[in-house]
């Protein structure tokens, strides 16, 4: 793992060390405590912080400092080894890409694996499933309610598709016949995009024509883009942080904003403490505490207030100033 520290069976491990019930962890090599320096080096130190100790059947080294330079040499080795193999390994895709072969796991939905020579998979349109993607982009294209389509889809495969999945899939370039890869990779658990520099494409068997495909994704773009037109500004609640509470249970009053005009309503309600049905209009809750606030800030003696804190900061100066006075004292004799 790269962070060994968030790693949950690392952290389980190191708590059995601490507990003092191992103190010696066995490795076959090195390099299955981790394939480059810097995550061997933190495992160690992280295990030698629990009191555990890491030998090595393979390597079989002690620590002696000629042993620990053996130790980080084979650990740079091995880091050099695995992003070679990376990058041999991804070498090997975009070769595959260009030719039109597929080396991912279950290919997308209206197309099947075929072996074409006992090692290598080609896709191929699904007898069954390609025709179901053909009428679905050409009800996305004709502009089709989305609901409905997911109905008619639900009906034809027998499998409930949610909105991003039908929208991933019409996304997809591999329909009109272009198989991508490069575009993104995983870096530490992140999902990454590259630019279009980095991308290897090839050719397979497309389910619909490029013009289908575009029409179908521009309509997707255009209804995006349709439904934030018109939204009124995300509604800000001044009062969510505990400013008020409800007077049923003593829970804050927290926005709601599944109401037309926002309302506050007790938090309470969420965990079933509260049984206060309804809530406040926000605007209406908000005008009568400013309205409180008001009156409260004409009654209040501001300049009392400063003068009350001006005293009880003198103590403080004063003490200050005779500290600058032993400091500047004690520098003249230098």
């Amino acid at each position: 793992s790269q962070d060994l520290a968030a790693d949950p069976q690392f952290k389980s491990m190191l708590d059995l060390g601490k507990r003092r019930e191992f103190d010696l962890l066995l490795c076959h090599k090195l390099d299955r405590l981790g394939r480059d320096l810097a995550t061997t080096v933190q495992a160690k130190a992280l295990l030698r912080q629990a009191g555990v100790k890491v030998k090595s059947v393979v390597e079989n080294l002690g620590d002696t400092i000629q042993d620990i330079l053996i130790e980080n040499v084979l650990s740079v080795i091995g880091q050099y080894y695995s992003q070679n193999l990376g990058q041999e390994t991804q070498k090997g895709h975009r070769q595959l890409t260009r030719v039109g072969l597929w080396k991912w796991g279950t290919p997308p939905f209206g197309y099947a694996p075929k072996k074409v020579d006992g090692k290598h998979t080609r896709l191929e349109p699904d007898p069954r499933q390609a025709p179901v993607m053909q009428t679905v982009f050409e009800s996305v294209a004709r502009g089709d309610r989305t609901a409905d389509i997911l109905d008619w889809l639900e009906q034809a495969t027998g499998e409930r598709w949610s909105y991003p999945t039908l929208y991933t899939r019409i996304k997809n370039p591999i329909y009109y016949g272009c198989i991508q890869y490069g575009r993104t990779s995983l870096t530490q658990g992140r999902r990454v995009k590259h630019s279009v520099e980095n991308v290897v494409e090839g050719h397979v068997e497309g389910l619909v024509t490029k013009d289908l495909w575009e029409e179908a994704n521009q309509r997707i773009q255009h209804r995006a883009a349709t439904r934030t037109q018109g939204r009124p500004p995300k509604r800000i609640y001044l009062l969510s942080e505990g400013v008020c509470i409800c007077a049923a249970c003593g829970r804050s009053l927290v926005g709601n904003s599944t109401h037309q005009l926002g309302r506050y309503t007790c938090s309470g309600r969420r965990d079933k403490v509260c049984m206060i049905r309804g809530g406040v209009d926000s605007a209406e809750l908000e005008s009568a505490i400013y309205k409180v606030f008001l009156e409260e800030m004409d009654r209040f003696d501001v300049e009392g207030f400063i003068s009350d804190y001006e005293k009880s900061l003198r103590p403080e100066l004063e003490e200050a100033k005779q500290r600058e006075g032993r400091l500047r004292k004690a520098l003249s004799k230098v």
